[in-house]
């Protein structure tokens, strides 16, 4: 007869006991922006207005160029007249702000908002300290 190998048979059971805790710390920190303009004539379109982004200034009284990109960690609310407005009412563009369907007011003012939660971070640390795996191993 040839030689064979002879293999260990060996079972193990675990059993883990205990508990792990884990402390999860989140910073949000919002960058907010915000855009003001005031309706002139030439914004007035057929049935919309438009307000080129070169129209607004910022909060520091500076010209815009353009307006943010909005990503999925960014939102922008719009004020007509200091009245919050309802999502749908504008279309927004890096040029431009149209309110749809509405011809406003010469002289009325208008903001555009954004907040900006890109740099929002959350960390989890495990403490595995309460935590007990005991192994029998049957042979």
């Amino acid at each position: 007869m040839p030689a064979q190998l002879i293999k260990l048979f060996i079972q193990a059971t675990s059993s883990v006991v205990g508990s792990v805790d884990v402390t999860t710390d989140t910073t949000v920190t919002p960058d907010v922006t915000r855009y003001y303009a005031t309706v002139i004539a030439g914004n007035l379109l057929t049935t919309d207005t438009s307000i080129p982004a070169t129209q607004f200034v910022d909060d520091n009284g500076n010209a815009v160029t353009t307006f943010p990109t909005l990503d999925a960690e960014s939102y922008y609310n719009v004020y007509i007249n200091s009245v919050l407005q309802q999502d749908g009412l504008t279309t927004l563009s890096n040029s431009t702000l149209t309110v749809n369907g509405a011809l406003l007011t010469v002289g009325v003012p208008v903001v555009v908002e954004f907040a900006d939660f890109s740099s929002t971070t959350s960390t989890s640390t495990a403490d595995l300290a309460n935590l007990q795996v005991d192994t029998t191993i049957e042979t």
